[in-house]
């Protein structure tokens, strides 16, 4: 019984000294590690939004595909509707401040092709 009273008390003596220390290197690490996590999850979220704008330029593409055909056919009210659409879907990804200048310069030319064509909608 006392070996046993003996042997935890050496472990809680061991613990005393070792965990702080443990501790200690933990909080280092997790400091040390923090810029490159930040960094890290920072370009994750570069690449997400510009996956996602990526592909709303592709479905922007097919809505021009589209709006062609509607002109050929004569579908003046169905393009009008789109044309609108296509300018509400423009002008809130051209708000987005951290746009890359070609995304830019691609979005301001569909939105100057929406404006050039004789059926556009108002761009005021």
């Amino acid at each position: 019984m006392r070996l046993l009273l003996v042997l935890v008390l050496i472990s809680l003596n061991v613990n005393a000294t070792v965990v702080p220390k443990i501790t200690t290197f933990l909080q280092d690490v997790d400091e040390a590690c923090k810029p490159d996590v930040e960094r890290y999850n920072t370009e994750i979220t570069k690449d997400f939004h510009r996956h996602i704008i990526l592909m709303e330029m592709d479905n922007i593409d097919s809505d021009l595909n589209l709006r062609e055909l509607l002109i050929d056919e004569g579908a003046i009210t169905s393009q009008r509707v789109l044309d609108a659409n296509l300018l509400i879907k423009i002008n809130s990804i051209l708000k987005y401040e951290k746009l890359d200048d070609n995304i830019k310069k691609s979005f301001t030319a569909i939105k100057q092709k929406l404006a050039t064509h004789p059926l556009a909608v108002d761009l005021s």
